[in-house]
């Protein structure tokens, strides 16, 4: 096994985009880095609350759970696009302007 990058603290998920960049969910370092197919590490999204996992959609929006924050953001280009599910209040949303995205969808409100 090659060591391609190094500088985590408390890496925790992987995922990579079409262009071959790997993503890390930092978490003890509270963002998400970006490793360039040549090693080089540098930060894509600063300032998270312990993201935990990390998934592309299909038309290249990146998924991150957020551990403390309770949530799932989506974000374009480095970019917050919205919460598309939050642990807080029950309940789920998305909204996105990339083409073929569903343009809205709600899920359950909170049970009594």
């Amino acid at each position: 096994m090659t060591r391609i990058a190094k500088g985590f603290s408390a890496p925790h998920d992987l995922a990579i985009d079409v262009s071959g960049y790997l993503y890390v969910a930092d978490t003890g370092a509270n963002r998400v880095a970006r490793v360039s197919p040549e090693g080089s590490v540098t930060t894509y999204i600063p300032g998270l609350n312990a993201p935990v996992d990390l998934a592309f959609h299909p038309h290249g929006e990146l998924f991150v759970c957020e551990l403390y924050a309770g949530t799932v953001t989506a974000y374009k280009s480095a970019k917050k696009v919205g919460v598309v599910a939050s642990a807080l209040d029950n309940r789920t949303a998305w909204h996105s302007t990339a083409p073929g995205s569903p343009t809205s969808t709600s899920g359950p409100e909170t049970a009594s």
